[in-house]
């Protein structure tokens, strides 16, 4: 059997409906992608077997049309029936598993494998996801259990693209964004074996619900960008950000508090600081809109206003004193004249606020039948004391967060909006059920389904107001789609995990630099990179002054930016990374970094720097000038165009250097 059209040919096998052969074309070309068999595991955690319709005894039943080729199939000694469909929508090719329960049986958890076949010889498959470090090759990735979800060890997207340059084409294979799951993760096995496992674990088989999966294939160009841009396409809900006003807060960002001075807002205003997260303004976590008339801080306010990240002490942020953690009652006659103070100096504030996860002693005994627990019935520790709590609709402490967002505005409208900080929690959480999720043949709830309600409200309660929504390291995509723009914090590398989220979404940069100048270059660098904004300190010294104002003249050639979006548009040299992008003006801006170089360092100047760059726009380039923090003003480029793509020249590279591309 087959399925074809002008993007795939798909051979199925006769007698069980398996893929047998993969081909993708492009254009006029078709390029034979795998040879090798596709196939379905279904693990029953309840028998403790595993089914494969590859190699047991099946009774098959299947239904062709010319787009659609759906199987029921029945493996010998399965209490399930499995119904595979495989179907070409436009561009796409889906494959779609129902998993029915058999009449009867019991509930239970299942694994689902399904073999994407790869081709042969893997070895110099290309590589791209999410993730730090990435685009690498297959054989660097063997035994790698990629989980979607987690900034830290997984991907942000629930998507892999593979590429081949010899063959000309690369695929692209994503959980449709909208489709909700249990556990999703891509299985590379040793680069020698015939396929990667797209696997769904953790998934609930119960007698009145059938289990899903489902998976989309493109076929592209052989580009990780390529990739990338038709998932952006595909999806453009959850790339840009649903209020453009989002872009007036691009430029200098500050952790901010209800006792912060005009003094030290006044000391960011020269590198322009464009807005301020109002944090410490509650009592406790999981309590960000008191009842009360006066309360205290929460305990560690003195870790809000300024932490030293090298040695850990707490410090005032303008003295660089010891504080005791304590400032004095707040009230909401404090934070309308915090606001106040923030809204005279032309600075918006965003109110600290999260939708579910960390809750203090005193909420989880207000709210106990919503904590989060794990199999041994404990609670999952968070920060500073707290633990998890489930935020979902069904449980008491979820409809206290609903009830917050209601009363948020009245008590508060003079906010600018909200930043929303840990969105990125996920636990098993043995106490409740999210209906899709099971382990070890028990109702469980994958923590971070529980955000999904409070955000929509949290979000149409900010933006039918005109206001803005930041977000502090999402879990995955899913959990951000209302978001306006991104925070990465901390390490660098999380910005390099972030950054593929803010293709088209601003992106903010919170470095803990303090006064390491060292650190606070690197922070830009990463901002020239990822096309982000950066963040500021009270009273910087001397030096970090200067440092901010090196940089922030190239920064601020980003703010509007969109990713540029087509194959391999940059050439670069060797210890030289660099991105692309649209400029807000319609121009074509390339940033270039020397790996580990600081613009004060000998060994970050490169004098004759060339840089290839191709994009549909080259031929439409009238000139290009470029930009360095060690000199003032514009300095041209040299150009010239050579099969097809722009050679550029810049004389002087020193560590960093922006190219601006004008079209007219």
């Amino acid at each position: 059997m087959q399925l074809s059209n002008r993007h795939f040919q798909a051979e199925f096998c006769n007698q069980r409906s398996n893929l047998l052969a993969l081909r993708l074309r492009r254009g006029a070309g078709t390029a034979d992608w795998s040879d090798r068999p596709g196939s379905v595991t279904i693990i029953d955690d309840r028998k403790r077997r595993s089914y494969s319709d590859v190699d047991q005894s099946i009774q098959a039943s299947t239904c062709k049309t010319r787009t659609k080729v759906t199987t029921t199939k029945q493996i010998k000694g399965a209490e399930f029936a499995l119904k595979e469909t495989w179907h070409l929508v436009g561009d796409t090719l889906r494959w779609d598993l129902e998993i029915t329960l058999a009449p009867g049986a019991k509930a239970r958890s299942i694994q689902v494998r399904q073999l994407l076949p790869i081709p042969d010889p893997a070895y110099g498959i290309n590589v791209w996801t999410a993730r730090a470090d990435f685009p690498t090759t297959i054989e660097r990735l063997a035994g790698l259990d990629l989980q979607y979800g987690e900034v830290c060890y997984g991907t942000l997207l629930p998507s892999l693209t593979l590429y081949r340059r010899d063959l000309g084409v690369g695929l692209t294979v994503t959980k449709p964004f909208a489709f909700r799951t249990s556990r999703l993760s891509f299985e590379f096995m040793d680069y020698r074996e015939p396929g990667i496992s797209l696997n769904t674990s953790m998934l609930a088989l119960r007698p009145d619900q059938p289990a899903r999966t489902s998976f989309v294939f493109h076929a592209h160009e052989p580009c990780w960008r390529s990739g990338l841009a038709w998932l952006y396409k595909n999806n453009p809900t959850y790339f840009d950000p649903p209020n453009p006003a989002v872009r007036e807060y691009e430029g200098g960002y500050t952790m901010g508090h209800p006792f912060m001075t005009g003094s030290e807002i006044d000391s960011m205003l020269p590198h322009q600081l464009r807005w301020s997260e109002l944090h410490c303004h509650f009592p406790w976590y999981g309590d960000y809109l008191p009842d009360e008339d006066e309360w205290h801080a929460v305990d560690n306010y003195g870790a809000c206003v300024a932490v030293d990240q090298v040695g850990g002490a707490v410090v005032d942020a303008a003295t660089g004193s010891a504080v005791d953690g304590k400032s004095g009652s707040i009230t909401y006659d404090v934070l309308h004249k915090h606001l106040a103070t923030v809204k005279k100096r032309d600075v918006k504030s965003l109110f600290y606020w999260q939708a579910g996860g960390d809750a203090s002693p005193c909420i989880v005994k207000k709210f106990p039948d919503s904590l989060a627990l794990n199999e041994h019935g404990e609670s999952y520790p968070s920060c500073d004391d707290s633990v998890l709590m489930n935020a979902d609709a069904s449980t008491a402490f979820g409809r206290d967060m609903r009830r917050q967002i209601s009363r948020l505005y009245r008590r508060l409208p003079e906010i600018d909006g909200i930043f929303l900080d840990q969105l990125c929690y996920d636990a098993i959480d043995y106490a409740h059920d999210d209906g899709i999720t099971m382990v070890d043949n028990k109702p469980v709830y994958r923590l971070w389904h529980c955000f999904e309600q409070p955000v929509r409200k949290l979000a149409a309660a900010t933006h039918r107001r005109g206001k803005v929504l930041y977000a502090n390291g999402p879990y995955n995509i899913e959990v951000q789609k209302d978001m306006d723009g991104l925070m990465a914090e901390g390490a660098s590398w999380i910005a390099e995990v972030v950054k593929y989220l803010c293709i088209s979404k601003p992106l903010i940069f919170l470095a803990f630099y303090h006064d390491d100048l060292g650190k606070a270059e690197a922070m830009f660098q990463c901002c020239l990179l990822s096309g982000a904004s950066y963040s500021l300190y009270p009273h910087p010294p001397e030096a970090i002054r200067q440092m901010i104002e090196r940089y922030r003249p190239l920064v601020e050639k980003f703010y509007g930016r969109r990713w540029l979006l087509e194959p391999d548009p940059l050439e670069l040299p060797q210890g030289i990374a660099g991105n692309i992008f649209v400029a807000e003006n319609g121009n074509i801006l390339v940033s270039i970094v020397s790996t580990g170089e600081s613009c004060l360092s000998a060994q970050g100047q490169t004098a004759e720097l060339e840089i290839g760059v191709r994009c549909q726009a080259a031929d439409q380039v009238k000139t290009a000038v470029c930009s360095g923090p060690l000199y003032r003003g514009e300095r041209k480029v040299r150009m010239r165009r050579q099969d097809g793509e722009l050679r550029l020249r810049v004389r002087r590279h020193v560590a960093a250097t922006v190219i601006e591309l004008r079209l007219a």
